[in-house]
């Protein structure tokens, strides 16, 4: 196992067992999640594949929705190569949410999560920002997601351009 194995691919419904074994494993939790929630997933967004000598080792869930692309789901196992997975993992969405002419990415992270993640998105370029702070669009996408106004949310802009008529 090593970075030069390491691919990232588009999930698809075929892998719904495979990615439910994943979360699972992951999450280690009761209530286990079943394929069909993983095709139900895959209706809401787009989901990106880390794979390392055909082992799943991580998964980003993702939508572009009023040219902000939200980052709704990561998980990467082992955390010991998060930089290399997750690098792999947030160039990838980052670089399909410029071709679909995003403007910027937001992260919609779980209210206590480890410091260990916000160190990790400060080293992949996303800084926090007060919901209140954000462009007009991306306070509109955060605000239908339920976060307040005075909320922090992580963001990277992905084009130094605004785009005026969306494709």
């Amino acid at each position: 196992m090593g970075e030069q194995n390491l691919a990232v691919r588009r999930a698809r419904a075929r892998d719904a067992a495979y990615v439910a074994a994943f979360v699972n494993g992951a999450l280690n939790r009761r209530a286990s999640i079943e394929p069909r929630n993983v095709i139900a997933r895959l209706g809401d967004v787009g989901m990106l594949l880390a794979e390392d000598e055909d082992k799943l080792v991580g998964l980003l869930g993702w939508r572009v929705e009023n040219l902000v692309a939200c980052v709704t789901d990561l998980i990467i196992r082992p955390a010991s190569r998060r930089e290399s997975i997750g690098r792999a993992l947030f160039e990838t969405m980052e670089d399909a949410a410029r071709d679909l002419q995003a403007e910027g990415a937001v992260l919609f992270l779980p209210p206590a999560h480890p410091a260990e993640l916000s160190a990790f998105l400060d080293w992949l370029g996303y800084e926090s920002r007060a919901v209140s702070e954000l462009p007009r669009a991306w306070r509109e996408v955060v605000s239908q997601a339920g976060l307040a106004f005075e909320d922090v949310v992580p963001v990277k802009r992905l084009r130094s351009d605004s785009v005026f008529r969306p494709l």
